[in-house]
């Protein structure tokens, strides 16, 4: 018999942090955790995934509308806004990590998409088990994010935009310190 202990070791904050035996034990079918092209943790997900094999969501996919184009250079976030505290979104930061935004948008012009259509394509592409699930209130955003799964990419163009993704440095924080320091924790041993 699990303990609850053992669920919710089993669903920590991704594959990784399961021990495998967990998952085929309480039968988990997949996971959930920040994956897009702003926060990479292929080598963690990807692997671990494979091992166990389960699927994964990436949580958020679309980085809070970062990934859509919606945020510019001049862009600030209201009071109470959550990226408001995520030092990537902050003004000393922001005009250097919107060259992955160009990169993604130049991307969808070459591939007549959007660039949340390509955000979304590049990660169904890395896995078939990997089934990113954006939110949104809008219908047409919706349609739009399904229509996803249609964006083909060769393995060639997948190699060079995974190139170039590599050589896009990231700067900031994706939460706060204080937030951080629970991300990757364990639940205790009952």
């Amino acid at each position: 018999m699990l303990s609850a202990g053992d669920v919710l070791r089993a669903l920590g904050n991704g594959p990784e942090y399961a021990e495998a035996g967990t998952y085929g034990v309480a039968g988990f079918g997949g996971s959930e955790r920040v994956f897009h092209a702003l926060a990479r943790p292929e080598e963690e997900v990807i692997p671990t995934g494979e091992e166990l094999g389960i699927g994964f969501v990436p949580w958020s996919p679309l980085s809070v509308k970062f990934l859509t184009g919606w945020i510019g250079a001049q862009t600030r976030f209201a009071e109470g806004d959550f990226r408001r505290t995520e030092t990537r979104f902050a003004p000393e930061n922001l005009p250097n990590n919107l060259a992955l935004v160009e990169l993604i948008r130049s991307w969808a012009e070459r591939k007549n998409a959007t660039p949340a259509q390509i955000a979304l394509a590049w990660l169904m592409a890395k896995k078939p088990w990997i089934v990113p699930i954006p939110g949104t209130t809008y219908k047409d955003h919706m349609l739009q994010n399904i229509s996803a799964a249609e964006v083909r990419s060769t393995e060639i163009e997948l190699a060079e935009l995974n190139d170039a993704l590599a050589n896009i440095e990231i700067r900031g924080k994706r939460l706060p310190d204080v937030v951080q320091s629970y991300s990757g924790v364990e639940a205790p041993n009952s």
